[in-house]
């Protein structure tokens, strides 16, 4: 099914008041993932979008920083206008964070997938220390790894609930000929448990966003401990958190679902039908 297809689709529903965005937020978490297409795209004919439009596909991925700023922003869209929502619509979400949350959320380490690339972003947050490693999958004896050691000082939380290290102490590149005391700002943003987006802040632009997943560890104790291991992605998405259910959402399942299945057999009929096959001789 196509994005075109499920915009239409959002379009179609019954949506008959800026109340009824509360009862659509639950369905951008379900594990359909055109379920989620539908939701954010109705939710959106009424929450402004960001400037530029937002990103496919990644907007309706549970863990990306898209699916994490549409939701903040319908959230701060919903306060603003005064409709009340159940704390259990956003549960999970991250939202309202505070700068002691840093250490709770991101200890341990962290690890870019690198299996089509050589080379790529580890990091390791301790209670003391933020270290930033630019790693090569294959050792480069001219261009060897660099860590960036940052001691936690001041940490603060911006508009998207990310974590902004401001470059509290020296950070200073180490096993590279030219190495030099550096000062540097970081954002971090966990969507998930185990997945947190590294940025670096430029003035006037959206962060340039890195994805990391939680390494595991072979000792079963903390993130921070033992040695590094192969990265464990998880396929799938987590189930929805529902809200409390509502006449409302009693009728956006089946609306949901039927024009899904409606536009699905739309799209199966709109294809060339099948040659006809010759029938066997008796």
């Amino acid at each position: 099914m196509t994005y075109t297809l499920l915009a239409g689709t959002a379009s179609r529903l019954p949506i008959e008041s800026d109340a009824d965005v509360v009862a659509l937020v639950p369905w951008t978490r379900d594990p359909d993932v055109c379920l989620r297409q539908i939701a954010l795209e109705a939710i959106l004919e009424r929450v402004d979008r960001k400037p530029g439009g937002e990103t496919l596909p990644t907007m309706h991925e549970p863990d990306s920083v898209d699916f994490h700023e549409i939701l903040g922003r319908t959230r701060q869209w919903l306060q603003k206008n005064g409709i009340a929502a159940s704390p259990r619509v956003f549960a999970g979400m991250g939202f309202d964070a505070q700068p002691a949350d840093l250490v709770p959320r991101a200890q341990g380490r962290w690890q870019e997938d690198m299996t089509r690339r050589n080379f790529g972003t580890w990091l390791e947050v301790t209670a003391t220390e933020l270290r930033v490693t630019a790693h090569h999958a294959t050792p480069d004896p001219v261009w060897p790894d660099r860590t960036w050691t940052t001691t936690l000082g001041a940490v603060r939380v911006d508009k998207r609930d990310a974590f902004v290290i401001e470059g509290a102490g020296i950070e200073v590149a180490s096993g590279h000929p030219d190495s030099s005391p550096q000062r540097r700002t970081y954002l971090l943003l966990p969507t998930s448990h185990d997945v947190l987006w590294i940025g670096t802040p430029t003035p006037g632009q959206q962060p340039r966003w890195t994805k990391l997943h939680r390494v595991a560890v072979t000792d079963g104790s903390t993130a921070s401990a033992g040695r590094l291991v192969s990265i464990r992605t998880r396929r799938g998405h987590p189930r929805a958190i529902h809200a409390t259910r509502s006449p409302m959402r009693s009728f956006w399942f089946p609306a949901l679902h039927c024009i899904a299945i409606a536009c699905a057999t739309l799209s199966c009929a709109s294809a060339p039908p099948a040659a006809p096959q010759p029938r066997p001789q008796p």
